[in-house]
Order: C-alpha cells, then sequence, then structure tokens
C-alpha cells in the first residue's frame, strides 16, 4: 500500500475519531464526569509519581506510556474494523 495513502487514511480515521470524541461530551455526561475526575486525579497522581525514586520513576513513566500507545493503537483498529465491519453490514443487506 502507497505510505501517502496509508498516512492520508490514518489521518482520515484520527479526525473521524476526534469528531466522534466531541460528540462524545457533547452528549455523555457521564463521560464528562469521569474526565473531570480524570483531570483532579491526575495532579494527585504525578505527586505520587514525584516522590518515587529515579528508577521506579522512569519505570512507571515507561509503562504508562507503552500502556497508552497500546490503547491507541488498539483504539484505531477497532475503529478501522468496525468501519470495515459497517460497510459489509451494509452490502448484506444490500443497502450498498
Amino acid at each position: 500500500m502507497n505510505k501517502n495513502f496509508k498516512e492520508n487514511i490514518q489521518m482520515f480515521f484520527t479526525e473521524l475519531m476526534q469528531d466522534s470524541l466531541k460528540n462524545l461530551r457533547e452528549c455523555d455526561e457521564n463521560y464528562n464526569d469521569i474526565q473531570s475526575s480524570n483531570t483532579k486525579n491526575s495532579n494527585k497522581f504525578y505527586d505520587i509519581l514525584n516522590s518515587l525514586n529515579e528508577h521506579q520513576k522512569q519505570y512507571s513513566i515507561n509503562f504508562l506510556e507503552e500502556r497508552t500507545m497500546l490503547n491507541s493503537i488498539e483504539m484505531d483498529w477497532f475503529y478501522l474494523q468496525g468501519y470495515k465491519d459497517c460497510i459489509k453490514l451494509l452490502k448484506l443487506i444490500e443497502a450498498i
């Protein structure tokens, strides 16, 4: 697959996901409450992280960064798979 095409597809899906998150924020109070709580708790978390020795702190940061990257890759994959499944379903019901 052409690298530019792949990058353009990834940007397209990223924009779709950002729009979807914007809609989620507008429609789901529970999400907003959890997001607000997470923001408040992040300061406390970073205080705890900063209290660790340098090795523990770096290990924790690396773990969190890897976990975040895995989550991002998984969400991108699920979003793309959902898009493909939607097209399959539309073909199955002969809507396209």
